[in-house]
């Protein structure tokens, strides 16, 4: 007897959860208990702190945690505590691209129950990085458009995010990477600049060398071009 049963559907095997059909349960055997929750649409197995010993239905609580085994003519009560977990995002460094250049940061986001995650991104300088000038890519990510979801595995998820600034500004922001795991928020921050391109300036003088003549090579063979200035004086 389950309560809330039209949220919840509750499979028990035998500790070898890959044939529960043939095997059944032995005395004193541990139980593994699968919960189908209807209302996120995922699967979790129980774990040992998901447990209650309690009461339940007028019968005695369970023995042991996970519950054994006891027999046919045995029934008791506990109760299950599943929590949301929060899903973790990797470290994202703090980003830089020059003017009209986009840029992709791959990062990885891990939820350890699976399910789907709705992803989205604000910008603290709207006139440099606009939240529509942003989108995700990766195997399981889908979009209307405009908003992105991720239907997580239980494993990491290898995410790419694209940034597009906008044309012709320069400047910082601070980006907020959002994960909404129904109702569960977890956010991630970090600095994004768009730097003015190299200039060149022209016809300057260099005091005392200005006759001298310039080489260019790899003087120190680091792999990197050298500029040799040679006084002509």
């Amino acid at each position: 007897m389950v309560t809330n049963a039209g949220e919840f559907v509750v499979a028990v095997y035998g500790d070898d959860t890959t044939t529960p059909e043939d095997e059944g349960a032995s005395l004193n055997e541990d139980l593994v208990f699968v919960v189908w929750d209807a209302s996120e649409a995922v699967e979790i197995t129980l774990t040992n702190a998901m447990f209650i010993q309690k009461d339940a239905f007028g019968k005695p609580q369970i023995d042991t945690i996970p519950p054994k085994y006891l027999g046919n003519n045995e029934i008791r009560g506990m109760g299950i505590s599943i929590a949301n977990n929060s899903p973790k995002i990797s470290l994202i460094e703090n980003q830089h691209t020059i003017i009209d250049h986009p840029i992709s940061i791959p990062f990885q986001l891990t939820d350890i129950e699976g399910g789907q995650l709705a992803i989205s991104v604000s910008s603290s300088h709207t006139s440099l990085i606009l939240p529509e000038n942003i989108s995700f890519t990766g195997t399981n990510i889908t979009s209307d458009g405009s908003n992105y979801t991720i239907q997580a595995a239980l494993m990491p998820e290898d995410i790419t995010m694209i940034i597009q600034p906008v044309s012709g500004q320069s400047g910082d922001a601070m980006l907020t990477l959002t994960i909404d795991d129904n109702g569960t928020i977890v956010e991630k921050a970090f600095a994004y600049s768009v730097l003015t391109p190299f200039t060149e300036d022209e016809n300057i003088v260099l005091p005392g060398v200005e006759k001298g003549s310039v080489a260019f090579g790899d003087y120190d063979n680091d792999g990197d071009l050298d500029i040799l200035i040679l006084d002509g004086q």
